[in-house]
């Protein structure tokens, strides 16, 4: 149920984190679904999973039937260039990371490839999920363009429809969650990509890919 703070603000994004994957095993965090403000966010997640929450974690989000019912009401407002939103989100993040005392982030050229064309589709294909229509994760996305012999890869999913500031309500998301902060701030990742595809019908898919070669 939408929150009297998001019906009245019309705003909406989710997030979701896929940890650290190392020797072949994938593990992927509850997606976290947060309506309202960035500054004053209602989330469905909770540290106590029931069974049927996570039977559902690793399911596609279609953020379709949510968008619909919205735009029905509200006028969103999607602003901003993909190349200067990524731009932000790599500064901002990696400001995090000397806050913490961490070495920056390389930004890595193959792994943005990566990243951008994951949020292309899911821009295309109206879903949401560290899974695609074929149930290839990250690790098949990066073998696809021949990254192989990485140690540790991890992986942090955006959406957003309705916020002026996309870079930022992105990072700062991501910080209130334990999942994605751990990604971000994880000492063990040196390199990072960084893509953003705004959706045709508005909204914008970002994805953030962490790496230990």
């Amino acid at each position: 149920m939408i929150s009297k703070t998001a019906a009245f603000w019309g705003r909406l994004f989710f997030c979701a984190a896929l940890l650290g994957v190392a020797s072949g095993s994938v593990r992927v965090s509850a997606t976290h679904w947060f309506y309202g403000t960035s500054e004053n966010c209602a989330s469905s997640g909770n540290s106590r999973e029931t069974r049927e929450t996570r039977e559902k974690r690793d399911e596609q989000c279609d953020v379709s039937t949510v968008r619909r019912s919205l735009d029905a009401q509200f006028r969103f407002v999607s602003v901003g260039n993909s190349d200067d939103i990524e731009d932000e989100i790599f500064d901002l993040v990696n400001r995090e990371r000397r806050k913490a005392r961490l070495p920056e982030f390389v930004l890595d050229s193959q792994l943005s490839r990566v990243a951008r064309k994951y949020s292309r589709q899911m821009a295309r294909g109206g879903f949401f999920g560290h899974y695609d229509r074929d149930g290839n994760s990250v690790v098949e996305r990066v073998t696809d363009e021949n990254i192989i012999g990485w140690r540790k890869i991890g992986e942090n999913l955006f959406f957003c429809d309705g916020f002026d500031d996309v870079g930022g309500a992105a990072v700062k998301g991501w910080l209130r969650s334990s999942g994605h902060r751990r990604n971000m701030l994880d000492r063990v990742y040196t390199n990072t990509g960084i893509g953003v595809a705004e959706a045709r019908g508005g909204g914008f898919y970002v994805t953030q890919v962490f790496l230990t070669p």
